[in-house]
């Protein structure tokens, strides 16, 4: 079982670099040292989230972020996972391989009562509420 962290809003669809030169320029977003808001697709001029760290100029697009990446793997690879995803605080995946969870009936179990659409809708809106407050955007 894979467990990944940062699946939601910030990192799900923006690269961030804790040290850009270690990365191919090939394989790296444009970056800068800028904040973010989950409600603009493109770094702010000042203030944000996360500031201080070498973020993708852009949110979305081919090959940037954590949940981007975990898809593309999935679309890729020959092997067969469960894939749950929980938007709470920045984002968990769980990537259950199918001859996993039938061997363990009970993981699978566990692992699917985060994968109903409406619990993980409840849960993205509540994520985002708490971005807000975080952020200094909440009323």
């Amino acid at each position: 079982m894979i467990l990944l962290h940062d699946i939601a809003w910030p990192y799900g669809r923006r690269d961030l670099y804790y040290d850009p030169d270690t990365i191919p320029p090939e394989h790296r977003q444009p970056w800068a040292k800028r904040g973010m808001s989950p409600t603009e697709a493109e770094l702010l001029s000042s203030g944000g989230i996360n500031a201080h760290l070498c973020n993708a100029v852009r949110e979305g697009g081919p090959r940037n972020g954590v949940l981007t990446a975990v898809e593309d793997y999935l679309a890729e690879t020959e092997a067969r996972y469960l894939f749950v995803r929980i938007p709470a605080v920045f984002g968990l995946a769980i990537l259950l391989p199918e001859p996993l969870a039938q061997r363990q009936p009970e993981l699978e179990q566990r692992a699917k009562v985060w994968a109903v659409p409406e619990t993980e809708r409840f849960i993205d809106r509540m994520e985002m509420a708490r971005i807000a407050m975080l952020a200094g955007m909440g009323g």
